[in-house]
């Protein structure tokens, strides 16, 4: 088995650790949106019901 096939086979690389790493970020950023604009929609729908956070 050479170089080639190892790092193929093996454990990722720096450089695909690091994409993985920014995939995450980019998901963690939208679903944090989305949980935002969740959050709005339902105080819009309910405004009477608002809670107060401590």
């Amino acid at each position: 088995m050479n170089k080639e096939q190892d790092t193929e086979q093996g454990s990722p690389t720096t450089q695909q650790m690091s994409t993985v790493g920014q995939r995450r970020r980019e998901a963690e950023r939208k679903l944090d949106q989305h949980l935002e604009e969740a959050r709005h929609k339902a105080e819009s729908a309910h405004p009477d019901e608002q809670t107060t956070e401590s």
